[in-house]
């Protein structure tokens, strides 16, 4: 997970992110990894209002906007913001 939240710091596509991990089954790649990341608010969407839609590319979640599930704020990671 913290290998696709690091390669998304820019938008990619799923295939950029299926290519980048090496994996050869979609399905696993959407459930398995890109889901979970969703749903944590880890993991963003482009186009939030199309889920499916071909031109879908995902993002990692500015630091200062995501809670962990226990609560807490995740840590900064080399975010010069300030």
């Amino acid at each position: 997970a913290e290998a696709v939240l690091q390669f998304c710091v820019e938008p990619k596509s799923r295939a950029e992110i299926q290519q980048h991990l090496e994996l050869k089954d979609r399905e696993y790649l959407r459930k398995a990894i890109l889901t979970p990341l969703i749903e944590s608010g880890l993991l963003c969407l482009t186009l939030p209002d199309k889920p499916t839609s071909p031109k879908q590319k995902f993002y990692t979640a500015p630091a200062d906007n995501v809670v962990m599930k226990d609560g807490k704020a995740r840590p900064e990671q080399g975010n010069d913001n300030g």
